[in-house]
């Protein structure tokens, strides 16, 4: 493979990084954030770097138009294209962000809970040690809670999936959940 395709993709995953790294830089930033928003953020960049990583394992360049077009104008085909450096610096900033946020994924549990307590898969267990392991709680209380808030038919008909924050206004109003006073 000639030079100047070799250095068009070094200069074309320069440009993609550099752009995907900006947008949870921007994102994790400012007013207005909660650590569900920055869990996402972070998740979604993450998940943006695996699907890169899986593309370059495979020689697909979709998201490098320019350096498709310029192989076919030489007429080369991509799988002459050694990608290992490329999935190499990829595999480094996803490993960097992972180390970085592990206490995102600690907490991603309790945040998913609280933001709809009525999912169908709760893992009561996970919940109950991920907010010990914060707190210093009662661990059967805890439980209790969840499985008492997950279970209240009145609370779960007066709520629907898309109005997150109705449900926990409804519940600072009727002031009778562990959470509330937790949080407050």
């Amino acid at each position: 493979m000639s030079e100047d395709v070799e250095e068009q993709l070094k200069r074309d995953i320069s440009a993609y990084l550099t752009g995907l790294l900006n947008e949870p830089a921007s994102e994790l930033q400012g007013k207005d954030k909660n650590i569900i928003n920055m869990i996402s953020s972070v998740n979604t960049f993450k998940s943006k770097l695996k699907l890169l990583f899986s593309r370059l394992q495979r020689c697909d360049l979709r998201n490098f138009p320019h350096m498709q077009a310029e192989l076919q104008r030489q007429s080369k085909d991509v799988k002459q294209l050694d990608n290992t450096r490329y999935e190499e610096q990829v595999q480094s900033i996803l490993t960097e962000f992972e180390s970085r946020f592990t206490d995102f994924s600690s907490i991603e549990p309790i945040a998913s809970y609280l933001c709809f307590p009525f999912g169908g898969s709760i893992d009561v267990d996970e919940i109950v040690s991920k907010v010990n392991s914060l707190f210093d709680l009662d661990s059967s209380a805890v439980e209790n809670e969840i499985l008492t808030l997950s279970n209240d038919i009145d609370i779960k008909s007066s709520t629907t999936p898309g109005t997150s924050g109705q449900f926990w206004k409804m519940c600072f109003e009727l002031d009778s959940t562990f959470w509330v006073h937790l949080f407050v």
